[in-house]
């Protein structure tokens, strides 16, 4: 007899009625009447029931399936409305029309002017499968004069049930906002919803269905000729010329009734814009603006022109904007010939048609892409492909370290990060680092150094578990005394390629720091990476660098011309050495680097004292002078020796005079130090390795030690590598050498690594963008959320428990969200406002939807943690206060 509890413990409240607190503790008695042991056969069902289950649902899985590949074609016939509102005060009836929407197919009706029961009658047509036609119900929006003012919603289901009406009337009361009283009104919306025609799928269609994500890779192959030859059409190359001509009835903006106009034309990241022309509403300018675009290009962004007012004082006022589609023209014989004449009709932002402009567009040429181009495209997408992938499921913007170890994907980029195997590591941070050196983003190289020695910390606790696992093998479980000559640990592998990939792994680490001062940092403000600082200190230690490359020139020079020459008199040589002594400058003072330190990821800033004599400040980028020494253009051996140098002193700079207590500067000779010891480690092992071997030879042989030809000797040459002693001490060396990273670790914990850089965390979305870290917003929100609507154990009672119009709100909650964080980041300076503006706006639904009343304990607890936990202290707190208030009237009543 025990009071009934929670899986917490905490005592079942009562239900009472609404004002009652629950209270009170439930008693049951149990009583155990069987106990029945399972057959065998039934144990055995039991373990193939997963096995089974899956098979006894394919059935009723095949059938809904079948369903929802089902080809539908439905019309939405649009008869009349009864009841509009006038919309002008002059009594004038209103400019009615119906959008019907279903998912994102999208119809309107024509527009009826002038009448207050408007009949359309307008039969629209809609074809899809059943999955997406019945992913929504029907919209139907009333328009009136443009504007949204009404809705109403049709299910669709009902008419496309096996036995039910395939056709229906429906009278839809739309309730809006009436133009003028604003004041809320109610007009009626008579329609009719037919379904024509229900086609199942063919059996080959349905096992296209099944086998698509095999059979896509071969299908791509065969129809390979005509992707190369869309792509070859995509990147040809068209060179447009745009001739400004004039402009007609413009907007006065000045208080003259004039204006001076100017217009700007932006074609995808192209700006260009006209002269001014002074005091006048029709402008004449007569002005060519040439354009080179690719096809695909062209496809997906118009011309945009506008035209502003120039104000001298304030902002410049906008007279009006227009569209011009330039793909339609790129296979128009005209335009290559003569010529496209255009008048475009100007839009105001709030008033209408503004005027008109007057353009000719001609097609100069085109040049279609090499195969080379082609095949670099077709690799460079492939590449941006993998490239996003793995730098979003290495470093994402929107998880927490809980939400990676959840994720299979994100768990498997883990995995090979941390590969014990050196080779799989080498080439997967080598991808990694070329991924994001383009962005150049300190916190991400930092994080690239720390995560590159932390993960080889985790690789040689996985090297040390195998190899006590290969040493317990060949020394327990196998009968060969000398098996681990043959199958230890390390045995047949290749020492010098497996040292060459570690040396490898070191350069990348070093290369990362060496760019780490000259890296760009993200401004939340403008939402873009800023390389002002980086530029600037590059272009101060790239001026060092030179500057001192000219001092010791100049050196060399006055040294070999104060040199005596045997084919010239002595007298003579005295004179013209002292000449050109007396005349050569004085070399400038050398530069010193500034003692202060930079606030700004802890590195020392330069003082720029290049160009002192002049006081010109330098100019210049790390990619320009890095592009300019890959390349070698316009420049000899010597030269590009002479850069070489220039560029790897200023590279070097940094580190030769950051302060001895910068803690990456510490980690770094810490690591430095390692390998050096390690190395030295590696040598003193295999010596007394050979030398027991040799001490064996000769006692075996009679002879006497050959420590200089068998044991020192083969340390210097390198012979030693091909014996299975060094493969096994090489092994054993490693581990060691990847134990000793473990400082590293420690400071990829948490925000341990916020020690090592000022900048805000950053991560990366799955389109490869470098964004703040947001792991509490809007992305994770909508993961969690699409989690607990797909969950089966919820799945059922959001079914029949929920109405469809609130699973329905809830499943366009989240279609929202997802296509709120497609056009988010486009703009990346509010990006992060919208987003999250987006998440308040989801979670409102889900608090509307979701309550006590109409949800179990368990999905409630699920959608909202922290309000049950909240309600279980306020519980506990009322029950303490009324315990104790109890306990203060149980000795009154023992007075009494």
């Amino acid at each position: 007899r025990v009071p009934l509890r929670r899986a917490s413990g905490a005592p079942l409240p009562l239900r009472r009625s609404a004002k009652q607190t629950p209270g009170g503790d439930v008693f049951i008695d149990f009583t155990v009447t069987e106990l029945k042991t399972p057959t065998l056969g039934e144990m055995a069902l039991m373990l193939a029931a997963p096995v089974i289950k899956p098979l006894q649902q394919l059935p009723v899985k095949a059938e809904a399936l079948r369903r929802d590949m089902t080809h539908c074609v439905f019309s939405v016939n649009v008869r009349e409305a009864k009841g509009l509102a006038v919309s002008s005060a002059s009594g004038a009836k209103s400019q009615a029309s119906v959008a019907v929407a279903v998912g994102e197919l999208e119809q309107m009706t024509r527009k009826l002017a002038r009448s207050s029961d408007p009949a359309w009658g307008q039969k629209l047509h809609f074809t899809g499968t059943l999955e997406e036609l019945l992913a929504a119900p029907i919209q139907l929006l009333l328009m009136i004069d443009k504007a949204k003012r009404g809705s109403a919603e049709i299910e669709l289901s009902p008419l496309v049930a096996p036995g039910g009406e395939r056709s229906s009337d429906f009278a839809l009361d739309v309730s809006y906002t009436c133009p003028i009283a604003r004041k809320p009104l109610k007009a009626t919306l008579n329609v009719t919803v037919a379904v024509e025609s229900l086609t199942p799928p063919t059996w080959q269609e349905t096992l296209f269905h099944f086998c698509e994500p095999v059979l896509a890779p071969l299908i791509w192959l065969k129809n390979l000729p005509a992707h190369l030859k869309e792509l070859q059409r995509d990147l040809t190359v068209v060179t447009f010329k745009v001739l400004l001509k004039s402009a007609h009835g413009l907007k006065a903006a000045d208080g003259r009734g004039k204006s001076d106009p100017y217009a700007t034309f932006t074609l995808g990241t192209t700006f260009q814009y006209s002269t001014v022309v002074p005091k006048t509403v029709d402008p004449v300018w007569d002005e060519t603006f040439v354009y080179q675009q690719t096809v695909r290009d062209i496809r997906e962004n118009p011309l945009m022109i506008e035209l502003f007012d120039e104000d001298v004082l304030n902002k410049d006022d906008a007279l009006g904007a227009a569209e011009l589609d330039l793909a339609l023209l790129i296979d128009d014989p005209v335009a290559s010939t003569s010529g496209v004449d255009y008048e475009l009709l100007l839009a105001g932002p709030s008033t209408g048609i503004t005027g008109s402009v007057s353009l000719s567009v001609f097609v100069e040429n085109k040049v279609q892409p090499t195969q080379k181009k082609l095949l670099l495209d077709i690799m460079d997408g492939w590449y941006e492909v993998l490239r996003s992938f793995v730098v979003y499921h290495r470093m994402p913007y929107d998880r927490t370290i809980w939400a990676k170890l959840r994720d299979w994907q994100t768990l498997l980029v883990m995995l090979i990060a941390a590969s014990p195997d050196v080779f799989v590591r080498g080439g997967f941070f080598t991808f990694f680092l070329v991924s994001i050196v383009k962005d150049r983003e300190e916190f991400q190289l930092m994080r690239f150094i720390l995560g590159l020695k932390g993960t080889q910390f985790i690789s040689g606790l996985l090297k040390a578990i195998l190899a006590y696992f290969g040493f317990w093998q060949c020394t327990v479980t196998s009968p060969d005394p000398a098996a681990c000559r043959n199958d230890g640990p390390g045995v047949g592998s290749s020492v010098r390629f497996t040292a060459a990939l570690l040396v490898w792994l070191q350069m990348l680490m070093w290369t990362a720091f060496l760019l780490l001062p000259y890296s760009s940092q993200y401004d939340p403000q403008t939402g873009r990476l800023s390389y002002e600082r980086a530029n600037a200190l590059w272009a101060a230690n790239y001026a060092r660098a030179k500057a001192q490359q000219r001092e010791k020139r100049a050196s060399r020079e006055v040294h070999s011309a104060s040199r005596p020459s045997s084919r010239v008199a002595p007298s003579v040589l005295s004179i013209e050495s002292t000449d050109s002594l007396s005349t050569t400058p004085r070399p400038s003072r050398m530069l010193k680097p500034q003692s202060s330190m930079s606030k700004m990821g802890g590195y020392a800033r330069l003082n720029d004292e290049a160009d002192l004599e002049s006081g010109r400040k330098p100019k210049g980028s790390f990619t320009k002078s890095a592009a300019r020494f890959i390349t070698g253009e316009g420049m000899h051996f010597h030269e590009r020796v002479e850069e070489a140098q220039a560029v790897w002193a200023a590279l070097l700079h940094p580190l030769l005079n950051a302060p001895p207590k910068n803690r990456m500067i510490m980690l770094l000779k810490w690591d430095m130090l390692m390998f050096l010891c390690h190395v030295a480690l590696l040598y003193v092992m295999m010596f007394f390795a050979l030398l027991a071997d040799e001490e064996a030879r000769a006692s075996n042989a009679g002879e006497g030690l050959q420590i200089l030809s068998r044991v020192v000797w083969p340390l210097i040459n390198g012979a030693f590598f091909d014996t299975w002693q060094c493969q096994i001490t090489f092994s054993v060396v490693k581990i060691f050498f990847s134990v000793s990273s473990f400082p590293f670790f420690t400071f990829t914990i948490g925000g341990l690594n916020k020690l090592f850089t000022h900048t805000e965390p950053t991560g990366y979305t799955r389109d490869g963008l470098i964004v703040p870290a947001d792991p509490n917003g809007l992305s994770a929100y909508l993961d969690w959320l699409k989690g607990v609507l797909s969950n089966e154990k919820f799945a059922e009672e959001l079914s029949q428990n929920f109405s469809t119009k609130d699973n329905e709100r809830l499943r366009k909650a989240v279609a929202s969200g997802e296509k709120c964080l497609i056009t988010a980041w486009k703009r990346p300076s509010s990006a992060l406002r919208v987003t999250r503006k987006k998440k308040a706006e989801i979670d409102e639904v889900l608090k509307k939807v979701i309550t006590r009343n109409n949800a179990s304990d368990a999905l409630y607890s699920e959608c909202f943690p922290d309000q049950v936990l909240v309600e279980r202290y306020l519980a506990v707190k009322q029950a303490a206060k009324e315990a104790a208030k109890k306990q203060a009237e149980t000795p009154e009543t023992s007075q009494r």
